[in-house]
């Protein structure tokens, strides 16, 4: 996979909310293509794992559905087409809230806007908003690339991101950005600029074992 890492970068908006027992990490990205297309692409189960991988069960509004792939399961709470979608996300023993919002971009395009809820605990102390902005970054860059006709964005082909130069130096970039999201938003800078940097490790396989973001 080649991509340009500091335009894929720049294509990424990032913001962070630190306060409280919760924190609201926000990402955003526009994509070259019409809302319903981004529609049909984020919810249809035949499309999602060209670039996000398959999802299972009753997806609709109240139905609870499975991410094979990663083990997140929950329920859909709210789906209004083609705008927006949210959902309990349920992993490694925690509930969270997860909302997908989509707009017409005046330039042409969608913007497409992820927010996911979490909370705070050791988890969130170790990496920060990193752990979940960087995965959905990415899934937005993948996002991006399938409604471009790129077979690049296939998961199996974005799991060897890190291996590439470019790739890696944009995967240490998004980290460290989240690092910066993180402290305008609230967090002590320190610890935030720590946190991502565990974050790029785990993402590009330098990470401890013990440091499972």
């Amino acid at each position: 996979m080649s991509i340009n890492a500091a335009v894929e970068l720049s294509n990424a908006h990032r913001a962070v909310l630190a306060a409280g027992p919760v924190s609201t990490v926000t990402v955003s990205r526009t994509v070259e293509a019409g809302i319903e297309a981004v529609w049909q692409a984020l919810t249809d189960p035949d499309q999602l794992p060209g670039w996000f991988g398959p999802a299972e069960g009753d997806l609709r509004e109240g139905g609870d559905y499975t991410l094979p792939t990663n083990g997140a399961s929950g329920t859909i709470t709210r789906c209004e087409r083609p705008t927006n979608f949210a959902l309990t996300w349920e992993s490694m023993g925690q509930s969270t809230t997860f909302t997908a919002s989509l707009a017409e971009h005046p330039a042409g395009g969608t913007q497409v806007t992820l927010t996911h809820v979490v909370p705070g605990g050791e988890h969130w102390d170790r990496f920060g908003p990193g752990a979940v902005g960087v995965a959905w970054e990415g899934a937005l860059l993948a996002l991006a690339r399938f409604l471009a006709g790129d077979p690049s964005a296939a998961p199996e082909e974005m799991a060897h991101l890190h291996e590439d130069e470019q790739g890696r130096a944009y995967i240490e970039g998004a980290a460290r950005a989240w690092g910066q999201a993180h402290a305008a938003g609230g967090g002590d800078p320190e610890a935030a600029a720590q946190a991502a940097e565990r974050t790029a490790a785990f993402y590009t396989g330098q990470a401890a074992p013990e440091d499972e973001a």
